[in-house]
């Protein structure tokens, strides 16, 4: 069956064929060995795995050049995902989707490394419901409007929530 397709919404189905069944465990990503024999900084993880017979590679380069007008943040690091052959040389690149790439990049890390279960059991339980209230304002603030408005919205909110809090005797 022939699908016409444009190579980003083929790089983005493909992404997703691979996100779902990653969800439920059953494509084997596994940690790879780095590619430089002698990194100068620790390398960022490595995955690979072999779905439908095809080994797949996922992971975080640092970018040789920085985009103009940009300095610092996430810019400087790229997230791969790519098909390799039986040699390991890359065949083919997902391009022109970095926020889905570094999202299944995250997804792999989190059911490998379980690095968020960890965190949570480490943080105190008050801390980090801290933490989820403030995100869920930004949040709120989001959607409520930006800038001033949303400042404002957010005292307003910050202001009911202490006046109006159930008072602990």
């Amino acid at each position: 069956m022939e699908v016409n397709m444009y190579p980003d919404d083929m790089t983005q189905a493909f992404i997703d064929t691979l996100r779902r069944p990653t969800r439920i465990g059953s494509v084997d990503w596994r940690i790879a060995e780095p590619a430089d024999a002698v990194p100068v900084a620790p390398p960022p993880l490595r995955f690979e795995a072999t779905h439908k017979g095809v080994r797949i590679t996922l992971y975080r380069e640092r970018a040789t050049a920085l985009p103009r007008g940009r300095v610092g943040g996430d810019d400087e690091e790229s997230y791969v995902l790519a098909i390799q052959d039986v040699h390991g040389l890359e065949v083919w690149r997902a391009e022109r989707v970095p926020h889905e790439v570094r999202s299944l990049y995250r997804l792999v890390r989190e059911r490998l490394t379980n690095i968020d279960d960890t965190l949570t059991r480490l943080i105190d339980p008050e801390t980090l419901a801290s933490y989820v209230s403030a995100r869920e304002a930004r949040v709120q603030d989001l959607l409520d409007g930006d800038g001033l408005l949303g400042w404002l919205r957010r005292q307003r909110r910050a202001m009911r929530d202490r006046l109006f809090a159930p008072r602990h005797a």
